[in-house]
């Protein structure tokens, strides 16, 4: 039987301080990847995984990061997708990035995505799929 905790992760000690649980936070924000957030903390990404094994309150706040990386992808995308001015906004590299880092949300091979969007169309009258698209083309149109 060993006296270390739960969790702990044998080797030498890393430089672990709870400021890094706020700093994953403001990188996911900036749309960082995992390794990215390692790199801010001086890490790999091997070591901000065992640090989510160790301690919770960074493991709460790489689930808090990767959700706001996620809500940055999101945002970029629908900002771009549709424009009318002269930028040039890459769809084929965005579609790649977000279905490799997000894959859950957005891999079209996802069988996750597939059932989801198959339960989600066999729950909704035909009707309300009418109206909720109809709400969303005059909320693109109010946009653009």
């Amino acid at each position: 039987m060993s006296d270390k905790p739960d969790g702990y992760v044998y080797g030498r000690p890393t430089p672990y301080k709870e400021e890094f649980c706020q700093l994953a936070i403001e990188c996911g924000k900036k749309g960082m990847s995992i390794a990215e957030i390692g790199a801010e903390c001086g890490v790999s990404k091997q070591t901000v995984y065992n640090w989510m094994k160790v301690h919770k309150s960074f493991f709460d706040a790489m689930q808090t990061a990767v959700s706001l990386a996620q809500s940055w992808y999101e945002k970029i995308g629908r900002e771009n997708v549709i424009t009318d001015n002269d930028k040039k906004f890459n769809t084929a590299l965005y579609n790649k990035i977000v279905s490799c880092r997000f894959r859950d949300d957005y891999s079209e091979t996802s069988t996750v995505y597939n059932k989801t969007l198959e339960n989600q169309v066999d729950e909704v009258p035909e009707t309300q799929i009418d109206k909720i698209a109809k709400e969303i083309a005059k909320d693109l149109k109010e946009e653009f």
